[in-house]
């Protein structure tokens, strides 16, 4: 497995000395802010609970179940999955084990089917449940779990991680900013080459005739995301004070998040459009 980062290896030696597999929580609720490695601590705390050197998620293991949301949700065949699999006996193992990330994404009918196995748990089954967004979750699933958090680094150790990692200085700084100084967020932009957007926002400041062309390029990134990057850019603006019209541009983007989440069918590049036609009129 990859190394994992510092403030993670921290939080495994806590999780392994304080939580002993004899003493193991049959149901492990794994609750961190988005972008700070929440899966790789727990794809590492998996492996030494079972035994193995290599990752979990890219090798098959036969008491291991690692479950992803299927497109932006968690649906009912992957939980039916996961209780098919708990009902098998431990083949190599001495425990079974899933791994449910994103939990918080699983509709009533899934979060229902995942109820089943946290009130009557198999002996010998632990379930990871990994989630961004606590509050989303069931009052009962919150119940049934034993809560779990990893530590969270410093800027300074964060940024000396990612150099390490091979980003340079000046655009761990670039993304710093737009991905909420999250590192493993900052990583995947960086081995993806991703254009800064905040860069890419500027450009329409400068030329007008950009903001069409922006919008066909934004309307094929996940929506949520990118309106929360660019709220944080948003937010820096307005610290600066430099336009007071910015803080009702922010209302309109929280605005849009919502109206998303609301119409599945909502027209992602018109809605971009008018954003950015907004957006372009704060260089005024």
């Amino acid at each position: 497995m990859d190394t994992l980062a510092p403030w993670l290896s921290r939080s495994l030696e806590k999780v392994l000395d304080s939580a002993g597999t004899e003493r193991l929580h049959h149901a492990l609720l794994v609750d961190t802010r988005p972008g700070w490695g929440a899966e790789h601590f727990v794809a590492a705390w998996v492996a030494a609970l079972i035994g193995i050197e290599s990752d979990p998620r890219e090798v098959a293991h036969p008491d291991i179940h690692w479950i992803k949301p299927d497109g932006p949700v968690l649906k009912i065949d992957q939980m039916r999955d996961l209780i098919e699999f708990v009902g098998h006996t431990v083949q190599v193992s001495e425990r079974k084990i899933v791994v449910v990330e994103s939990i918080e994404t699983a509709n009533i009918a899934a979060s229902n089917a995942i109820l089943k196995s946290l009130e009557e748990p198999p002996s010998n089954t632990h379930l990871f449940l990994i989630t961004h967004a606590i509050d989303l979750l069931l009052p009962t699933i919150r119940s049934r779990c034993q809560r779990v958090s990893h530590e969270y680094g410093s800027q300074s150790e964060c940024q000396d991680w990612l150099m390490n990692q091979g980003m340079k200085l000046e655009d761990v700084e670039k993304f710093t900013v737009e991905f909420g100084h999250s590192p493993y967020s900052i990583l995947e932009a960086g081995e993806q080459r991703l254009e800064s957007l905040r860069a890419r926002l500027l450009s329409t400041w400068r030329e007008s005739e950009r903001t069409l062309q922006l919008a066909g390029e934004l309307k094929n990134e996940e929506i949520d995301g990118l309106l929360v990057r660019w709220m944080r850019i948003a937010e820096r603006f307005a610290q600066r004070g430099t336009n007071p019209r910015i803080h009702l541009f922010w209302d309109d983007l929280v605005a849009a998040r919502r109206a998303f989440k609301e119409v599945a069918t909502l027209n992602k590049q018109l809605q971009i459009e008018r954003l950015l036609i907004k957006w372009s009129e704060l260089a005024g």
